[in-house]
């Protein structure tokens, strides 16, 4: 695990990690040779061996996505939820609605214990929902043709 503050006491949540916005995140990855990794939902649920609806969790997959998580790679760019540091009711239309609604039961303060514990505090993250799920913020977006 790389070192920096993090918050090892259950519920304890003493600030919000710094996470850069989209503009910061993408000048980051133009400027430089860098690669961003995403952590999202899935991510999340497979870090605390909980199945998702795309795959089924394992404890050696928990374990290399926490490794990943927790590295500390000049190189390496870690995108991260705003929403789960920041507060579920942000965005507009489809976004807004499915934050307030799918996460709030996601989010419980187990799986809000565990996401913190494991967050480096002194580390500078990146947006991920703004890079990559662009379309999400669409209210009228075709899904079914995707």
């Amino acid at each position: 695990m790389s070192k920096g503050t993090r918050n090892k006491e259950q519920g304890t949540r003493n600030a919000p990690p710094k996470i850069k916005d989209s503009f910061e995140t993408l000048e980051e990855l133009i400027s430089t040779n860098k690669s961003l990794i995403r952590f999202g939902d899935g991510e999340y649920c497979l870090m605390s061996v909980v199945n998702n609806v795309f795959q089924e969790a394992n404890p050696q997959l928990a374990k290399d996505l926490l490794e990943i998580y927790t590295r500390d790679e000049e190189d390496l760019l870690i995108g991260i939820p705003f929403k789960y540091f920041y507060g579920l009711d942000y965005g507009s239309g489809k976004l807004r609605e499915y934050c307030v609604e799918y996460l709030q039961e996601l989010l419980n303060e187990h799986y809000r214990n565990m996401i913190y514990s494991v967050t480096n505090l002194d580390k500078d993250y990146y947006i991920e929902a703004g890079l990559s799920q662009v379309y999400a913020s669409y209210e009228k977006y075709d899904f079914k043709r995707h």
